[in-house]
Order: structure tokens, then C-alpha cells, then sequence
């Protein structure tokens, strides 16, 4: 089935009516990794980009969504990194510990030129690009590459192929563009991870946030996520919060610091904080690296529940709430 436009205000929303159509269609695809149904062609807006976090029960891992966005501002691809934060996470690495699908590398250090020997900071670029130009219709970061097409085909590829910024009238608007997307498991994160850097960019350019526009060529559900689809849905509805503005004080900065910390966290186990981040927005953020050690490394529900009373915003709360709840039933 194609040409399915959805436009709505936030992730619970689109998501709901994204799974209701997916779960209707009949006809069934068979691939390398399963069965799905699928949807060609899908365009879908979300008019608020910071309600970018589901509220459910079910979908909304504000974990997993945090680990891939600080995956992505390591700079780098290491399989050990995102697996961390996701065990299950499905991408075999090559020789060298590295995950050619991912979007570390290809962000801050993409390769060009005779044997690939230039390297371009795709997020540096274009941030010098937008203040030079406002109005360039060149804000381009390229994801997918031709060169994907002739790597061994066991490699896998990213399924992004570009992050399109328009800016007009103040706002800084974001494109996507997908050559394929997991309904289930992969649209949730890439949501999170794009809006995430659409507002840092419009920060860094002290500019308010537009629209986000995701578009894909294969939005599709494989026939192992039927039942969590349904699962979601019998959630009922949930009241759109957004997440709290991202401060206006080195955003690129700070987020490749928290990115530093989880990795400090990660491989030399502390379980302290040396010097909180001075805005509040960013403390949180490093909570929550902290409170996740806590609860799925450490099993130490107390000390992580003692991380969760410290944080300054209320939007995180329902999150480790869940996990309390988890506890008890």
C-alpha cells in the first residue's frame, strides 16, 4: 500500500495512527529478515518536535532513545557502545568492533575524496553553512552513501539517507528522508535522535524549532511486532508533554560531554558525578546515564531511585516511575 500521510502534534499520536493502518493492511512482504507489512511512500509531520518521547507503558524507552542519540555524538560506530544501552540491538560489527550502519562517523567524520582521505564534519558544515547562507537550500547531511551499495553485502546500511535543514522566518525546519524504517522499533529512536539535533542546531543558531517532516520509502511492520503494536494501542490515549527546551548555552558542547560521561560510565564504572553540568537541562541528562547504570547494570533500584528524586525536570519522572512500577507487580 502506498501514500499514507500522517500530521500530528506528538510521537503518541503519529504512532497511533501509523500501527492502526500498518495492522490493517492484508498483504504481507517477505524479506531477508522476516515478514512485514508495509506502506510505501509514507510522509509524516510532527508539528511539535519536542514531544518526541511516547508516554506509553510500551514504547516509551527514554533510555535506549538516549543511548543511540549519545552513540551518534561519540563520533563513532563501536557495536560495544550501543549495546550497552540496547543488548539486543541487532547490527553485527566488522573486524574492528565497528557498526558501518551507524551515524557517528558519518556525521562528524565523513569520508570524500580520492580513497575517502578528506573527512567533513557534516554537523560543523552545516552549521557554518546556515550562519553564512540563512536561506541555502544546501543544508544537507548526507547519511546513506553509493558506496553502501558495493560494501559486502552482509554489511548493513544505514536506512537514513538524508538530514535536509531549511531555514525561513526563524525557524529551523528538518527533512528526513529514509529509504526504509522499522515501524516498531526503529521509527521511536529515529524521532527521538533527529528532533534532538534539529533543536540543537536551532539552538546553536539561536533560532526557534519548526516542523519535522520524516519521509519513507518502506515504513513497514514485521510480523514479530504485531502483538506489541496491538499492546500499544490497548494503552489507550496519552496527554502530549514536550520534553524542556534545550538551553541556549553550548548545546553541541554539552551533548558531546554527556556523550564523554556515558563512556566514563560505561568503561570505568563510576557511579558518581565528578561535576554536574550547570543547567539543569544537562544535569538531567547525565542523571539519567547514572540512574540507567543503576538500574540495568548495577541492580541497585535504591541509589537509582535516590538519581531519579534529584532530577530537576518532572518530564523524566513517569519514565523511572515505570520502572518502580515494574518492581512491585
Amino acid at each position: 500500500m502506498s501514500g499514507f500521510f500522517i500530521k500530528e502534534k506528538s510521537l503518541d499520536d503519529i504512532l497511533n495512527a501509523l500501527y492502526r493502518k500498518l495492522l490493517s493492511i492484508e498483504l504481507e512482504v517477505s524479506a531477508s529478515k522476516g515478514e512485514f507489512k508495509e506502506l510505501i511512500c509514507t510522509h509524516i509531520i510532527l508539528t511539535n518536535p519536542r514531544m518526541r518521547v511516547s508516554r506509553s507503558y510500551s514504547r516509551g524507552k527514554i533510555f535506549s532513545l538516549l543511548g543511540e542519540l549519545l552513540w551518534y555524538f561519540t563520533g563513532d560506530n563501536e557495536l560495544d557502545f550501543i549495546k550497552y544501552f540496547l543488548p539486543n540491538y541487532p547490527e553485527a560489527a566488522d573486524e574492528n568492533g565497528k557498526v558501518n550502519s551507524g551515524y557517528g562517523d558519518r556525521l562528524f567524520s565523513y569520508s570524500y575524496g580520492a580513497d575517502n582521505k578528506g573527512e567533513i564534519n557534516q554537523i560543523d558544515n552545516i552549521l557554518n553553512l546556515l550562519k553564512r547562507k540563512p536561506t541555502s537550500r544546501q543544508a544537507v547531511i548526507q547519511l546513506f552513501s553509493a558506496a553502501d551499495l558495493v560494501v559486502d553485502r552482509d554489511s548493513p546500511v544505514p536506512c537514513t539517507n538524508t538530514l535536509q535543514f531549511i531555514l525561513r522566518e526563524n525557524k529551523l525546519h528538518l527533512l528526513v528522508n529514509m529509504r526504509s524504517n522499522d515501524a516498531f522499533k526503529g521509527l521511536v529512536h529515529d524521532v527521538y535522535a533527529f528532533t534532538m539535533i534539529q533543536e540543537l542546531m536551532a539552538t546553536e543558531l539561536q533560532v526557534e524549532m519548526g516542523c519535522y517532516q520524516h519521509f519513507v520509502g518502506s515504513m513497514h511492520l514485521y510480523n514479530t511486532d504485531y502483538e506489541g503494536a496491538q499492546e500499544y494501542l490497548s494503552e489507550g490515549y496519552f496527554t502530549p508533554t514536550p520534553m524542556p527546551a534545550m538551553p541556549s548555552v553550548q548545546p553541541l558542547q554539552s551533548l558531546q560531554e554527556a556523550a564523554k560521561f556515558a563512556e566514563r560510565v560505561r568503561l570505568e564504572g563510576i557511579r558518581i558525578f565528578d561535576d554536574l553540568p550547570e543547567s539543569n537541562y544537562w544535569s538531567d541528562i547525565w542523571r539519567l546515564i547514572l540512574a540507567f547504570a543503576l538500574f540495568a547494570k548495577d541492580r541497585n533500584e535504591e541509589m537509582a531511585f535516590a538519581v531519579r528524586d534529584e532530577l530537576s525536570s518532572e518530564f523524566y519522572r513517569i519514565y523511572l516511575d515505570d520502572r518502580e512500577l515494574r518492581r512491585r507487580l
